[in-house]
């Protein structure tokens, strides 16, 4: 019989992959401490009130950094501004390059600011930031009260700043990429156990503050042993890659997908009700099932998962270790 084989699509580097944000990135502590002397100059240059970076992904805009001046009502404090907040800096991605409003005219532009310092910007310096690939990343931008005329000389000097500042950008995404290869496993390509605890833990923490739940689920696939003694390791290593795919394909980006041992898989995914986990394993079991009619071999996977909630430093261990024994409970079930 003919193995017909899922694709597979090992993860390709995507946005998606720079969605954290960098205040939660302990390898951008160094670069953040440099971006924030740079936009403390760039704010003393001008003698703007506000100098800040923001940091866009898809769940909004946030502060990385800003300038230490006693006006200036933001702070790098984690706040979270939705996409249809009243942003300068959302201009500037609108238009990917450099916004300069000496005077803004009456509701020409809004601005967002903090309830306590509900103050009007009259005027605003707004330059986009990439990633090495052009992707944007965030902006810096520059407020003022009043009505400003910074000559070209200084506004060209500040894009000699934004060089710097997406050099530092450059390292970050080059870190990135060798984090992401020390936490893949070469054969699946999905993540290794190093990496669904580091991405995991990073996961939970956003969770967390969005309010979403969340649980684990084990997957152990069957008769591995059996597939490698009968019918060679190539097929072994065939029967983990197809259940490799059909995790990826049936789950969403979003949830962390990991091989964490020889033939077990786990996801942490978020889930707000029963019915609709219950739902995504019927589903997964229905393709594996549906698999193992185009395959050579016994093929299938006994599924737990975990009802722990509740978030705490050992959450990823204990639901890993609860959804194990559920997924035990479902494999003697399947084979009494």
């Amino acid at each position: 019989m003919r193995v017909i084989m899922l694709e597979q699509t090992k993860p390709a580097r995507t946005n998606a992959d720079r969605e954290a944000w960098l205040l939660n990135s302990k390898s951008a502590v160094e670069v953040l401490g440099k971006w924030q002397e740079t936009i403390n100059l760039i704010a003393e240059l001008l003698a703007a009130p506000v100098g800040v970076i923001v940091q866009k992904n898809s769940n909004g805009f946030q502060v990385v950094v800003s300038s230490q001046t006693k006006a200036n009502p933001f702070s790098a404090d984690g706040h979270i501004f939705e996409h249809d907040a009243e942003l300068f800096c959302s201009k500037v991605f609108e238009k990917g390059q450099r916004l300069y409003v000496k005077e803004a005219i009456e509701n020409e532009f809004l601005v967002v600011t903090p309830d306590e310092y509900n103050k009007e910007f009259n005027s605003f310096l707004g330059l986009p930031l990439r990633w090495p690939d052009g992707i944007l990343f965030g902006t810096i931008c520059v407020l003022d009260h009043t009505a400003t005329d910074y000559q070209e000389i200084y506004l060209r000097l500040i894009e000699k700043f934004i060089t710097l500042v997406e050099a530092d950008l450059k390292i970050l995404d080059q870190y990135q990429i060798i984090q992401e290869l020390s936490m893949r496993d070469h054969l699946t390509g999905l993540f290794n156990r190093n990496g669904f605890f580091t991405l995991g833990e990073q996961s939970l923490e956003m969770t967390q503050r969005l309010n979403k739940r969340y649980t684990v689920l084990f997957i152990d696939l069957d008769n591995l042993k059996v597939i490698n003694d009968q019918f060679g390791h190539s097929s072994g290593d065939e029967a983990l890659k197809t259940l490799a795919n059909i995790l990826q394909d049936r789950l969403r980006q979003a949830d962390v997908i990991a091989r964490i041992g020889g033939d077990e898989f786990a996801v942490l995914m978020v889930m707000d009700c029963m019915p609709n986990l219950k739902h995504v394993i019927q589903q997964l079991q229905y393709t594996i099932k549906k698999t193992e009619e185009m395959m050579a071999y016994p093929f299938s996977a006994s599924i737990g998962h975990s009802g722990l909630s509740g978030y705490s430093s050992s959450f990823l261990e204990e639901a890993l270790r609860v959804a194990d024994q559920d997924m035990y409970l479902c494999k003697t079930e399947n084979h009494s």
